[in-house]
């Protein structure tokens, strides 16, 4: 295995000023377990949007009793309550986009996919065989071990950075527009009963 260009005199650079292999490790370690912690987010931020769709959509038919039957006030009120849950159907299904984006961001997984043979991303290491496997570890030195840590390190960096964006996307959207529609129907339906 030979690694040419800039990533090798970048781990050369961080490797003299005293980085091991074991430091590598560790701040892999640090960065997949920001993963699990984005994952288990989504997951549940996934599961709660779609708790609420559900409910959102058992309501359609109920406000559409209310609405076709609404005159003056009640009818003014039946309006906003379809406004407040068409706003919430929306913010919930972005939401859902979002976490479940977050939780398998396909497209990541190719790009990583598609750089030089690894020794440590799982999906390479399984491409190979047995005994493959164990050829080319046995043939890898220390400083090829490094830059290899060193490129998994940023490619797992670039996808917890890409997972963060979904999950801020699907809560902003959960937060700037179905909680606040939530919240109109709840006022609604405890005044008007609608």
């Amino acid at each position: 295995m030979r690694y040419h260009g800039r990533m090798h005199e970048q781990s050369s650079q961080v490797a003299g000023r005293g980085i091991t292999t074991d430091s590598l490790w560790k701040l892999m370690d640090r960065v997949e377990a920001s993963i699990t912690g984005v994952n288990s987010k989504a997951t549940i931020l996934f599961y709660l949007n779609g708790f609420l769709l559900t409910n959102l959509a058992l309501q359609w038919p109920r406000l559409f009793q209310v609405l076709k039957g609404s005159s003056g006030s009640a009818g003014v009120a039946g309006s906003v309550a379809v406004a407040a849950i068409g706003l919430s159907a929306i913010g919930t299904t972005v939401s859902l986009w979002a976490s479940y984006s977050a939780i398998l961001p396909g497209n990541i997984a190719r790009q990583k996919a598609s750089g030089p043979k690894s020794l440590v991303f799982f999906a390479h290491v399984s491409q190979r065989t047995p005994e493959e496997y164990s050829q080319a570890i046995g043939a890898c030195t220390e400083p090829e071990l490094r830059e290899d840590l060193i490129r998994q390190i940023h490619s797992l960096a670039v996808l917890v950075h890409t997972k963060q964006k979904l999950m801020r996307l699907a809560v902003q959207s959960a937060m700037s527009l179905s909680i606040p529609s939530l919240v109109i129907l709840l006022a609604l339906y405890l005044v008007r009963g609608v």
